[in-house]
């Protein structure tokens, strides 16, 4: 798979399946602009340099960040 055709990606979870994704989409040069997951303890941590945020976070996301 060439990920590189996907622009702003948001991973839905930040569990292991998630950071395996995310992982997986660096590897190959995709864009992942957020990561959201609904468990608030994970929220405000980091993946790499993205920070985790809650599924309300989403609706102030833009298009260019």
């Amino acid at each position: 798979m060439n990920a590189k055709r996907f622009d702003n990606i948001i991973i839905f979870g930040a569990g292991g399946i998630g950071k395996d994704i995310y992982q997986f989409l660096k590897k190959n040069e995709a864009n992942v602009v957020a990561i959201i997951d609904g468990d608030e303890k994970k929220q405000g941590e980091f993946i790499d340099n993205i920070k985790i945020q809650s599924l309300l976070r989403i609706k102030s996301l833009n298009k260019d960040e």
